[in-house]
């Protein structure tokens, strides 16, 4: 066997290790929103003061009941509550 199955390990690790794009993109939103403007990198929810306004989570709630649908439905991030 030339190939020993190699093909078959990196679709499985492909399969078992996507992101849902929509699900990344509403933490970065809401990484955002609760960072200061005018500090670090916001969408990775770090910045120098290290501020981190939950205040503003709230604003998201429908969206994030719509990703618990959706992970309930089979996307990896089930475990998330």
């Amino acid at each position: 066997m030339h190939r020993s199955g190699t093909s078959f390990v990196a679709s499985l690790l492909a399969a078992w290790n996507f992101e849902d794009a929509g699900f990344v993109e509403l933490n970065r939103q809401m990484l955002v929103a609760c960072t200061p403007a005018e500090e670090g990198h916001r969408d990775w929810g770090w910045t120098e003061s290290e501020r981190f306004d939950a205040g503003q989570l709230p604003a998201f709630r429908d969206r994030v009941r719509g990703a618990r649908r959706r992970a309930r439905a089979g996307r990896w991030f089930v475990g998330l509550e």
